[in-house]
């Protein structure tokens, strides 16, 4: 499912045309219609056709944008003014389609003059939307006149609320600089047409120019706020075999009256971020420590069992749920006394847009030396469900006893007191 939202003032006509247009497309979508204040029959025609409606008073684009987004039910969002006509009833499927790898984040059209468009516009459209297909790393160009991005991104990176216009590709080039990738589709093409004369034409690439040195001179750098965080969606898993090859019962050993699968457990709650806890266990003493401390039980497969790849039964569980989460974070709980809170490793990794986050442990008492501990792993989501091979892969430096002995026993006891 796709959300479209189309930004309108006094677009009556246009409207009814375009939400015709959008009858016909083969996928299907909810329209939001974010109004600026229309004196024609606008609201009629988007009240008419079923439209969400929201207001944008006063108005800048990327205020609108935000707006609608904000409103929409699904994660792939298609920006539309309301002048802009699409040519294919394919058009949401193949805009949807881009987006087959995790890097991409944007998709827009190719843009076509109508008959009656002024001299300008004809000239520049021609010149700046032609028909090879590009995935630009570095070149920022976009443009939201038609275009799909995800709502999932947008959350970390919002449309500029104050600039005049260019917020699209202010937008395009934030998002390269955290290794997104911007596609442009010419399948998708749209007839965009704009109802003014020459001088409101000069006038509105007045106020681009103006735009472009803005975004030149002062890029923000995106930082997480407490908005975005607040509404993370976390999802922790504890893996929790019934035994263990070489301490019998491991993970129901208890250090200060509580087992080892109750001390992953605590460190998930302490963290504000986590939404739902899972153990997968084919243990009947590990389940019912499970619902004793409120959390969700799941047993595991047979197959899943012995000697195992962890990230295997981290996706196994996620396929068997219907909700979707932003992250996924695997807690293994015999590293008991790990000197790192769940809070800070996701805050980490969010605000350094990585796609994967390890806990890591010096080497043999190297200080320089580093080796992956285990303790806390952390997916993004779709990351996970993909199968992508992680590129930017976060460490946090976790010291920890990894329980394989009663000497370790003993330590992470002393550790703990």
């Amino acid at each position: 499912m796709i959300s479209v939202v189309i930004r309108t003032l006094n677009e009556g006509k246009n409207l009814d045309k375009l939400l015709q247009i959008l009858k016909t497309q083969t996928v299907e979508h909810e329209v939001i219609v974010v109004d600026s204040g229309s004196t024609d029959d606008t609201i009629d025609v988007a009240k008419k056709y079923g439209c969400v409606i929201e207001k944008c008073i006063p108005f800048t684009y990327g205020k609108a944008l935000n707006i609608g987004i904000k409103k929409a039910k699904f994660n792939y969002i298609c920006n539309l003014s309301a002048h802009c006509f699409p040519t294919s009833e394919n058009y949401l499927k193949i805009m949807v389609d881009n987006f087959d790898h995790y890097r991409v984040a944007g998709v827009y059209s190719k843009q076509l003059p109508t008959e009656n468009a002024n001299i300008l516009d004809k000239r520049n459209l021609s010149i700046i939307f032609r028909d090879e297909k590009l995935y630009q790393q570095k070149d920022s160009f976009f443009n939201n006149a038609s275009s799909m991005i995800r709502k999932d991104i947008w959350k970390y990176v919002n449309f500029d609320e104050e600039i005049k216009a260019w917020e699209d590709i202010k937008w395009s080039k934030e998002i390269q600089a955290m290794n997104y990738i911007i596609v442009y589709e010419p399948e998708t093409a749209v007839y965009h047409y704009h109802d003014e004369g020459n001088d409101r034409t000069i006038k509105r690439y007045e106020n681009e120019w103006s735009s472009f040195n803005q975004i030149i001179q002062n890029t923000r750098t995106i930082r997480m706020g407490e908005e975005v965080m607040k509404d993370l969606k976390v999802l922790a898993i504890i893996p929790a075999k019934g035994d263990s090859t070489r301490l019998h019962k491991k993970n129901l050993r208890e250090i200060n009256g509580k087992a080892l699968v109750e001390h992953a457990i605590d460190f998930a709650k302490d963290c504000p971020y986590v939404k739902d806890i899972i153990v997968s266990t084919e243990d009947d003493k590990i389940m019912d420590i499970a619902y004793k401390n409120d959390v969700k039980g799941m047993i595991r497969d047979k197959f899943l069992c012995g000697d195992t790849e962890v990230v295997d039964v981290y996706i196994d569980i996620v396929n068997k749920l219907d909700e979707k989460y932003d992250y996924i974070v695997g807690i293994q709980p015999d590293h008991p006394d790990r000197s790192v809170t769940l809070t800070g490793c996701l805050e980490y990794m969010i605000e350094n847009y990585y796609d994967d986050l390890i806990t890591v442990t010096n080497r043999n008492g190297d200080p320089n030396a580093f080796q992956r501990s285990g303790s806390v792993r952390i997916f993004k989501y779709n990351h996970l469900m993909a199968g992508h091979v992680s590129k930017r892969i976060g460490c946090v430096k976790c010291e920890a006893t990894d329980i394989h002995y009663e000497k370790d026993l003993e330590l992470a006891r002393k550790n703990l007191k």
